[in-house]
């Protein structure tokens, strides 16, 4: 009895009190709470999210005591949300305190850099067009790879990672990573435990990073991830030192070059750019 008058107090206040405080857009159907149990059970998030997406139309809401969500599906759609300064910043989740909640995805002061990025990319033709020859080659050295093992069989998982990455790479400041650098293979590896998060535990860990205060280390994976992402800054940062020891000031050769001219140019210390908020390392990891 007392559960039940406890759920049956939660659920009122809810409607009550938050419910009628905002106009949300339409609610998903059935349980909420079942719906939510799915989401940390389901194999791969993202076919889940993309299944809501077909059944339910683009926007949709979902809701259980304090714990609200807009679910946005197609790039059309978020495209146009993003225009909104109700989005300008990022749902809370353990990724994101990684980077003190500065980058470009996970962030909570994205418009200035989105601005900064987009206005980049065109100045320096990293468009669709622009980028068919470095994929092309991309996929040529991939299937190269593909011929070495000679008919033999071998495992494609993470295979096309390391093209998708160098493409991304090489579109940002021109440098390209040999896809067997066993170094690089493992670190992608182990992103891709961190992005399709298929541990229940971990994933709520990663959505709801408060839990971490009470699940231990082991269980919800935080040391792993947080490893996973320090050894990926390091291993790119050492790529992109590099480029800037052949770098002219105020002569960018690509988005690299731009970025440290704009942290340089900028004096004023609240601005996201300042250099004592070390906005390179973020955005350059987001990006990658």
């Amino acid at each position: 009895m007392i559960i039940i008058t406890f759920c049956l107090l939660f659920f009122l206040f809810t409607k009550l009190f938050i419910g009628s405080k905002y106009k949300f857009p339409p609610a998903l159907p059935g349980l909420h709470i079942a719906h939510i149990m799915r989401w940390f059970l389901h194999p791969h998030m993202g076919r889940l999210f993309s299944e809501i997406g077909r059944n339910h139309g683009p926007i949709n809401y979902i809701s259980f005591g304090p714990f609200r969500l807009v679910l946005l599906n197609g790039a059309d759609i978020v495209k146009e949300a993003f225009k909104l300064p109700e989005f300008s910043g990022r749902t809370e989740n353990m990724y994101k305190e990684f980077f003190d909640d500065r980058g470009f995805f996970f962030s909570d002061d994205t418009w200035q850099k989105r601005k900064f990025v987009f206005k980049n990319f065109r100045h320096f033709g990293l468009g669709g067009v622009a980028a068919e020859g470095n994929i092309n080659e991309e996929i040529s050295l991939l299937f190269k790879r593909f011929d070495s093992f000679q008919g033999q069989p071998f495992s494609v998982k993470y295979a096309f990672n390391i093209p998708t990455l160098n493409g991304v790479l090489h579109r940002f400041m021109g440098v390209k990573i040999p896809h067997n650098d066993p170094y690089l293979i493992d670190i992608v590896k182990r992103f891709c435990v961190v992005a399709e998060i298929s541990n229940p535990i971990m994933r709520a860990c990663v959505l709801a990073p408060s839990l971490t205060k009470w699940i231990p280390s082991f269980l919800s994976r935080r040391e792993f991830a947080r490893k996973v992402f320090k050894d990926g800054e390091d291993y790119f940062n050492a790529y992109l030192e590099d480029h800037f020891k052949t770098r002219v000031p105020q002569s960018p050769r690509d988005l690299a070059d731009a970025l440290m001219d704009e942290v340089e140019a900028t004096n004023d210390t609240n601005s996201v750019f300042h250099f004592s908020r070390n906005p390179i390392r973020p955005i350059v990891f987001d990006m990658l």
